[in-house]
Order: C-alpha cells, then sequence, then structure tokens
C-alpha cells in the first residue's frame, strides 16, 4: 500500500520531472527583484527570469551546467543581488569532483588515495561554483562545521570539523558558533558554567581515552528561558519536538522529530530491509515533517527512482539490440 501522505502534490509532479526541471517562471506582474528573493526562499537562483537549481543542466547547453558566478567585493557592496549563476563546461564526470588545486577530477577512491581532505571528518563534495572542497561530514541533529580565525592560512580543506555549539577548537570559556552554514568562529560561551558541570558528571570521563575522543563533544546553547540545554535531546521542547539545529538558520529551536518516508509500495516481506517495486532494498527518506520540505524529500526520491528506471530501460534495450543481431 501506499502511504497516505497530506501534501498537495499529484504523482505526475512526482514521477514525471527531474528536479532540475521544476522552475518557476517569472510572472510578468512580479519585479525581477521579488522573483530573486522568491528563488532564493526555495533554495534556488535566479538566472534568465526563472528559478532553478545551481549545479544542475538547467538551462545550459549540453555539456554544461549551472554555477554561482564569482563577483567581486565592489559588486557585492553595490549590487542588490549579488548571487549571479552562469552556465559554463562541466569539467567532470557526474560522479567525478573537480579539484582546483590540481586541475583533476576525482572520484572517492582517488580522494581518499590521495588525501584531498586530510581531516578524518570531511569529505570531498563540489560547492557552488563548481568546484571540490572538503565538507564537513553530517551531525545529524548537530551540524559540524570548520573553524574560521585570524590564524588560517587559507586552506580550510586542512581544517578538522566541530559540532557548533561545542568547544571545539575554541580557548576556554568561547564555545563554536554558526558563521553560515559550513564555518564557526569562537565566542563567548553563555553555556560555559553548565558545560562545564555536564562535562564533571558525564560517565564518559571514567572511560578509557580512545572512547572519550571518539564521542562526540556536547553541545549546549541558551533557550529563550534562559537556560541552556544539550542539543538532540527533548530540552525545553514539548510533544514530539527535540532541540535541534535548524539548518536554514542554524540556530537552535525546537523541531518536530524526523519520519522516514518511502514513496514506492511494498511488495515483499524479504527480512531485513524494505523494498522497492523492483526487488530492491530501499532505505526511505528521513525528512522534517513540514510541508516544504517533505514536497521536497519526495521530489528527491522521485529523481533518484526515475533515474534508476532509466538504467534499467537502458540495458533492457541493449539486451534486445544483441537478441536482434543473434
Amino acid at each position: 500500500m501506499f502511504v497516505p501522505l497530506l501534501i498537495f502534490v499529484s504523482l505526475t509532479d512526482v514521477f514525471g520531472y527531474y528536479l532540475a526541471d521544476l522552475t518557476i517562471p517569472r510572472n510578468p506582474h512580479e519585479q525581477s527583484g521579488d522573483i530573486y528573493e522568491k528563488c532564493l526562499s526555495m533554495n534556488k537562483i535566479f538566472y534568465e527570469d526563472s528559478c532553478w537549481d545551481l549545479l544542475t543542466k538547467g538551462p545550459c547547453d549540453e555539456g554544461q551546467w549551472l554555477v554561482l558566478d564569482r563577483v567581486s567585493d565592489k559588486v557585492l557592496l553595490r549590487e542588490p543581488r549579488p548571487l549571479r549563476a552562469k552556465c559554463t563546461r562541466r569539467r567532470c564526470s557526474e560522479s567525478d569532483v573537480y579539484w582546483p588545486r590540481d586541475g583533476f577530477c576525482h572520484d572517492e577512491e582517488s580522494a581518499r588515495r590521495d588525501r584531498l581532505c586530510a581531516s578524518s571528518d570531511t569529505v570531498l563534495a563540489t560547492d557552488e561554483y563548481g568546484e571540490g572542497y572538503c565538507k564537513c561530514h553530517d551531525g545529524g541533529k548537530v551540524p559540524y562545521v570548520q573553524v574560521v580565525s585570524a590564524n588560517d592560512d587559507g586552506n580550510q580543506d586542512t581544517q578538522p570539523c566541530y559540532p557548533v555549539y561545542s568547544k571545539g577548537a575554541c580557548p576556554s570559556n568561547h564555545v563554536l558558533t554558526p558563521h553560515g552554514t559550513r564555518y564557526g568562529i569562537c565566542t563567548v560561551d553563555e553555556c560555559a558554567k553548565e558545560r562545564r558541570l555536564t562535562d564533571s558528571s558525564s560517565p564518559m570521563l571514567q572511560r578509557s581515552s580512545s572512547e572519550q575522543q571518539r564521542r562526540q563533544p556536547v553541545s549546549l546553547a541558551r533557550w529563550t528561558d534562559g537556560q541552556c540545554y544539550e542539543l538532540g535531546t527533548r530540552g525545553p521542547c514539548t510533544g514530539h519536538e527535540q532541540f535541534a539545529v535548524l539548518r536554514a538558520t542554524m540556530r537552535p529551536d525546537c523541531v518536530r522529530l524526523s519520519i522516514e518516508l518511502t514513496v514506492l509500495p511494498k511488495t515483499t516481506d524479504r527480512p531485513g530491509c524494505k523494498t522497492d517495486h523492483w526487488g530492491n532494498c530501499e532505505e526511505g527518506v528521513e525528512v522534517s515533517t513540514t510541508p516544504n520540505e517533505l514536497k521536497d524529500a519526495l521530489l528527491k526520491n522521485a529523481k533518484k527512482f526515475s533515474q534508476r528506471a532509466q538504467i534499467r530501460r537502458a540495458s533492457m534495450l541493449e539486451v534486445r539490440r544483441h537478441l536482434l543481431q543473434w
């Protein structure tokens, strides 16, 4: 059976299109500035009077993709809409990442072999400009970021990652505060007293040093009631909510617990996994229960299955061609 979903999106919307095709055309009655802001609110970029996904083919020619255009500081200061997109040649295949430091394309294996990302808690990823960088791994309810300091040598790829609102690499009585979505800065810790109490009472202090190194640092943040709570716990929240960091704002808030979402019917009772209608194990999608994020997760999941279907159709056509030759 299909899982009932109370959202206003038809199956045609979900399974008939790719994410890059879901553009928002310009309304002739809207100003370009309004459309620009609307695009950003949907995590898209304004380009040629429409909203597009970055790092997709979008409106570009074959062999190109849409990336963010680098602009000078002067443009940033005088331009009311400084985020600009452009179509540029895609240097690498979809499975590889362009590494600007050596000018080559790398896959996961070569990236590990060449130690492009020296820190164990970073992975090779593609930024909005279409170039490779070392991305902090996803820490679940508490995002990881790299520390920005006055002593940085300009090579952020060598910096380790720490969870936000933890001590990280900051000096005493300071905490790692989000600065954007990838980086953090050391600021005065409003929860320094509570953090010391939490660390001293932790049972991890009784364990080996190697176990302590593997433990995620405690992330504490002050809430509107003036109290400090640990992120990733219920904290001051009620019902089915948890005290966590909202990715859109990188600030602590009470968020609904994620639900497991599977948009395809279950066709077998094979133990060990949930399966799709091809018999493959389907892990589902962990999404927030807000309507916009739910629809985004549906579309992302649909894109994955649509791509898989295309691969299977291509394979069947190849088999048929061989049979006809016989």
